[in-house]
């Protein structure tokens, strides 16, 4: 098992750092194409829309694809060598105009997808029990939220060098990623498809646990997203200065550690029957610690909040994914890994694409946006404790049991 978790975690950590490699050179490779770069916001912008679609569908399809296990692998590395050739292509293909180069990274945004919601099925099907499940999906959160961690000083250390050699490197690892994930097996338990599986005309989701069960969740991550992504990357580096910190590069990484940390660390924690139910204590946690972060005295004591903060939002993230990944193992159909982890990831893009409209529309400076991260936190704390229908999730309800 931990030899698996390494490969989750790695999967993520080097498909998060492409995409954090693309975003760092898009500038260059914009004017390659011809493009203004005022169109750097809105390109993102549009690749975020994209994840929001794709996401959604590559989550469906892994559903359908599940039982089909050797089939399965294949396509997963396949779109990982096709996402990983897109990329090494964009600065040679982006000298030959503006269209090619948006046409190269639409292709690119989509074969990606294929590699994000259908690696939890994948992950849900090499465990042999929800607390395996459990531990993979906070593996492969872990990965990427170390990526978000080292992605400040990837920044520093990679502005203005040569985009095609940083992508390069990254396409291959992504390469070697997948296909370190891809040649894994299935456990034995999980590996025998069910009757219902089996049976003609068996359809997927019957008891319910389709992509329409997991929006409830969805809308929550996208209410504590947003506040995330306006917290990480429109306000942290202003607290940081306001907190006395002369090189607050360095500190950035604070909220991601304790995310990563928590993830990891996430089985050897008190667990309650439902892992719902860490939830609402999750959102409430983090409202405190983005609150009390505005009013830091010290250097020190905020990146303490910073870091239970990120904590929060792992302990969150790696409840709904541990319950979403443990789902890959329940009849009939595998009922919905990929269909619920699709959500979540389309979710996070949608929380993504709101900031990135904030920015191209102006208003990162404006006062109400200043407590967007505490007001969204505490709208998600408080649907959580008033209605108790939006902690309640799909998918089996097995106690992770206890070594």
């Amino acid at each position: 098992m931990p030899s698996l978790a390494l490969r989750a975690a790695l999967v993520q950590f080097v498909l998060a750092l492409t995409w954090i490699v693309y975003v760092l050179h898009l500038p260059a490779l914009l004017d390659l194409a011809g493009i203004d770069r005022r169109w750097f916001v809105w390109i993102l912008l549009a690749d975020q829309i994209t994840f929001v679609l794709a996401d959604w569908a590559a989550g469906a399809w892994a559903d359908r694809l599940a039982a089909a296990w050797a089939r399965f692998g294949r396509l997963f590395l396949a779109a990982a060598v096709g996402s990983s050739l897109l990329m090494l292509s964009l600065p040679w293909l982006a000298a030959t105009g503006s269209g090619v180069l948006l046409l190269v990274t639409f292709a690119w945004t989509l074969t990606s997808s294929a590699l994000r919601a259908p690696l939890f099925t994948l992950l849900g099907r090499m465990g042999a029990d929800a607390r395996a499940a459990s531990r993979l999906a906070g593996a492969a959160l872990a990965g990427a939220g170390f990526a978000s961690a080292v992605g400040p000083w990837m920044a520093t250390a990679l502005r203005g060098g040569d985009p095609r050699i940083a992508l390069g490197i990254g396409a291959m690892a992504l390469i070697a990623a997948a296909w370190i994930a891809a040649s894994a097996q299935p456990s034995t338990a999980s590996a025998q498809p069910s009757a219902a599986e089996i049976a003609p005309g068996a359809r997927p989701h019957a008891d319910g646990t389709g992509q329409a069960a997991w929006l409830p969740a969805g809308l929550l991550v996208v209410l504590l997203g947003f506040g995330v992504q306006v917290h990480t990357i429109l306000h942290s580096e202003a607290l940081y200065r306001a907190a006395g910190a002369t090189t607050p590069m360095l500190w950035m990484p604070a909220f991601w550690l304790g995310f990563a940390l928590l993830c990891v660390f996430a089985d050897a924690l008190p667990k309650p029957r439902d892992p719902a139910a860490v939830l609402p204590w999750a959102a409430a946690a983090g409202t405190l610690a983005l609150l009390l972060a505005r009013q830091a005295p010290a250097l020190p004591v905020l990146a303490a909040l910073q870091c239970a903060a990120g904590a929060a939002w792992g302990l969150f993230m790696q409840a709904l994914f541990a319950r979403a990944t443990h789902m890959a193992q329940a009849a009939p159909a595998r009922a919905g890994a990929g269909s619920a982890t699709g959500v979540l990831f389309s979710a996070m893009a949608v929380a993504a694409a709101a900031r990135l409209a904030v920015v191209a529309g102006g208003w990162q400076s404006s006062a109400a946006l200043s407590w967007a991260p505490v007001g969204t936190w505490a709208c998600a704390a408080l649907l959580l404790v008033l209605l108790p229908a939006a902690r309640r999730l799909p998918g089996p309800h097995t106690a992770i049991a206890r070594p």
